[in-house]
């Protein structure tokens, strides 16, 4: 008796048959059950053998070599959400030349938490059966929404503005969310028809409000300055004013890292408690190595070796018209800071580079009394302090312009090349630059307007830097940023001159740096724009 080695009589041993027993199988290449002869797709790899070149290889299924899968999102590429509100992922498609669709195996990395402003990638990402992959990205901004509901502040009234978490946009159009780790906002606030006589004051929430002041006015005056604001623990910044006003509040850009430490604004100087400033006597201020207080309310000291602070200097009842020059002192320039009548209150902000003995001079053309508050200072390399030097001037042709500049045209300033008086000596604003110091000053405007600085690359925004009346000399402190091809630009609504002077530059590296931005308004009181007033 011999036993049978091949009981189907199909011409493979049993010992080699996946189908012993059936004469029109035996072989199962994916293991599935079904013999290849029936399956229609032998190595399980989602493609028909009719279809595919190799049918028992499950790894390729076409000539050559395999190929990644296509992946692409479905919706838009950028999404913006507003604190709290739930991403509704649209997701992905993804194909392959040897495996179909792959739709149903694309993996999401989602580290979306709405509760946290700031930028999120969120990645799709898919394998083939040939283990090559492809991914592709969405960029989920989660931004904190500008409030609505202001009303015209009431005497003795504080706004809480949050900064941090939200939406800017860069001088290129790339969206922009202010960080956590922002220390200071680069800010424009204007007063707007207050009641009475007054100030206002800006400093960072969540300490007591300082004795200092960023704006003063009479009543029915449009008053602007230029404000470096410190960011509160919060978050927020905090405005006072003394009497009922309207407000408007234009965003510029943010301070990051030790590109600028925010004070709690402190009282230099009152020199109606000594006597007047004159152009025989000038003011000198020491403001390096002295005591300070930072945003949050802890003490510290300005470095002795400090290159520049920021000040508030408010020129009060001055005998005659003139102006105010702000300088590291030395040789004065021929610059100025603050422009004034008989009689005004007139502040502005000043980024004022530092002598080498740590002193700021402040000369005066007409006698006149001054007040002085420190609102933070430059400590690393992120600002280059210079002599102040002027750049444009319409009245002369200084700057290439001689004449007013009017509504139908604006000015375009390259600042990228120009050359300052660094520390005694020559040197260019690199193409590094991403912001310039600057004091901007209008001359005898033929009637009531505005004037607006921005980066030439965009558009002209819906924002103030100075606001004026028919004749005035106006000045104000305007961190610049710089436009892709290196210019600021420049416009007033009405025929005007103007006058600017630069300061200084920025530049800086991720992380410890000035971000500008295209201005952009947060309040306007006028227009129920901002956080309610309490």
């Amino acid at each position: 008796f011999t036993a049978d080695t091949d009981d189907d009589n199909d011409g493979v041993a049993d010992v080699d048959d996946a189908f012993p027993l059936d004469p029109t199988e035996t072989l199962d290449t994916d293991s599935d059950g079904v013999g290849n002869n029936a399956d229609a797709d032998d190595d399980n790899d989602g493609v028909l053998d009719v279809n595919d070149a190799f049918p028992l290889d499950p790894t390729r299924s076409v000539e050559g070599p395999n190929t990644a899968p296509t992946i692409a999102i479905e919706g838009s590429a950028t999404v913006t959400l507003d604190v709290g509100e739930i991403f509704i992922d649209p997701g992905a498609l993804a194909v392959d030349d040897e495996d179909g669709d792959l739709t149903s195996s694309v993996i999401v990395i989602n580290p979306i938490d709405s509760s946290v402003p700031g930028s999120y990638t969120v990645e799709y990402r898919v394998t083939d059966s040939g283990g090559l992959t492809s991914a592709v990205t969405r960029t989920v901004t989660v931004i904190q929404p500008l409030s609505s509901g202001a009303l015209r502040f009431a005497a003795g009234q504080v706004i809480e503005l949050p900064v941090i978490g939200t939406a800017l946009n860069a001088p290129n159009g790339d969206a922009l969310v202010v960080p956590t780790t922002a220390t200071a906002a680069s800010i424009n606030v204007t007063a707007v028809t207050p009641g009475g006589s007054g100030f206002i004051t800006v400093w960072p929430c969540g300490v007591a409000r300082p004795l200092a002041s960023n704006l003063n006015y009479v009543a029915g005056d449009v008053v602007p300055n230029g404000v470096l604001a410190p960011i509160g623990s919060n978050g927020k910044v905090c405005l006072y004013s003394l009497v009922d006003t309207d407000l408007v509040v234009d965003v510029a850009g943010w301070f990051e890292g030790d590109a600028f430490v925010g004070a709690t604004p402190l009282r230099l100087r009152d020199t109606r408690e000594t006597s007047r400033v004159t152009s025989a006597q000038e003011l000198v201020l020491q403001v390096a190595d002295i005591d300070a207080s930072t945003a949050d309310g802890s003490a510290t000291r300005v470095p002795a070796d400090v290159g520049a602070v920021a000040l508030n200097v408010t020129v009060v009842s001055p005998d005659s018209a003139g102006f105010v020059t702000v300088y590291p002192c030395g040789t004065r320039p021929l610059a100025s800071n603050v422009n004034y009548t008989a009689g005004q209150i007139v502040p502005n902000g000043v980024i004022a580079p530092v002598s080498a003995n740590g002193e700021v001079c402040i000369y005066s053309l007409a006698p006149t009394d001054i007040i002085v508050d420190l609102a933070g200072w430059f400590p690393g390399d992120a600002f280059t302090a210079a002599t102040p030097q002027r750049l444009v001037d319409t009245r002369d042709g200084t700057g290439g312009q001689q004449g007013k500049l009017i509504p139908t045209g604006q000015l375009n300033v390259p600042v990228h090349g120009q050359t300052l008086s660094v520390s005694g000596n020559s040197a260019q604003v690199p193409l590094s630059a991403t912001a310039a110091a600057l004091n901007v000053t209008i001359v005898n405007p033929e009637r009531a307007g505005f004037a607006t600085v921005w980066p030439c690359s965009a558009e002209r925004p819906l924002a103030s830097n100075l606001n004026f009346v028919s004749g005035q000399v106006v000045a104000n402190n305007v961190i610049a940023p710089i436009g892709d091809q290196g210019s600021v630009c420049f416009y007033t609504n009405v025929p005007s001159d103007i006058i600017v002077d630069i300061a200084g530059y920025f530049s800086g590296d991720a992380g410890n740096q000035f971000v500008g931005s295209t201005p952009k308004r947060y309040i306007d009181t006028r227009s129920s724009l901002g956080p309610v007033p309490e």
